[in-house]
């Protein structure tokens, strides 16, 4: 089992951070900040900051660089959308590649999500998003799915505080899984949120850019005010 998966199982909440740049300065500073484990792109247009991610030979320098700086779990979003309707994901030989390097998980919507990869012993981290039924998670679990992200606020969502009806769909998420649910920051969570998803069953929060901001100093400072609210 994955370190990753196997953490996030195991803890009552789990803390992962998305790095807005692949960097380590970026991941080191995660890591300070209290981060259980940390996540980086190739091949796609990140939604919240539209920084558009290189492929794996463009990116793989640096991910060694990362590697050697950190020692908590590293991940990898595998790819997604890099223009409107273009879905660019990295090849099975390039998945092999990033498990010999040392990464621990992948994590990518479920729709965009190839079957080969279910060759490779890379932690499955699966991703929702709004067009998803919290039924749907069920199924997922029965094909594959370790552990779920739920990115299922809508883009005009984000940045937003969030409301109630935020936490009844997280809510109705958990009813449908035994695997962890971990709620990704489109919305601007607070740290002192954590105690509400906590209280609904979600076992962690994906922080990333919409709350982090794009330096190594705010990503050290948001990680660790997320951390405090976690282990009060």
């Amino acid at each position: 089992m994955s370190r990753w998966v196997e953490k996030a199982t195991k803890q009552n909440f789990s803390l992962l951070v998305s790095i807005p740049q692949n960097t380590p300065d970026m991941a080191k500073a995660a890591e300070a900040g209290g981060a259980d484990a940390i996540k980086v792109h190739i091949n796609t247009k990140h939604p919240a900051s539209g920084r558009l991610f290189g492929n794996f030979n463009e990116e793989r320098k640096k991910f060694e660089k990362i590697l050697k700086a950190i020692s908590i779990p590293l991940g990898i979003v595998p790819g997604g959308v890099v223009s409107k309707n273009k879905i660019r994901m990295a090849t099975l030989s390039e998945i092999s590649a990033l498990e010999i390097m040392g990464f621990d998980f992948l994590d990518a919507f479920a729709h965009h999500l190839p079957l080969e990869y279910f060759k490779s012993s890379l932690g499955k981290m699966v991703c929702i998003n709004e067009n998803y039924s919290s039924s749907d998670l069920s199924a997922l679990e029965r094909v594959g799915a370790e552990i779920f992200e739920a990115s299922i606020i809508p883009h005009d969502g984000y940045g937003k505080p969030p409301v109630l009806s935020d936490l009844a769909k997280w809510k109705m998420l958990t009813f449908q899984t035994q695997k962890p649910i971990l709620v990704s920051t489109q919305r601007k969570l607070s740290p002192e949120d954590c105690q509400f998803l906590k209280q609904v069953g979600i076992k962690g929060v994906v922080i990333g850019i919409v709350v982090t901001g794009d330096t190594p100093k705010g990503v050290f400072q948001v990680t660790s005010q997320f951390r405090k609210a976690i282990s009060s």
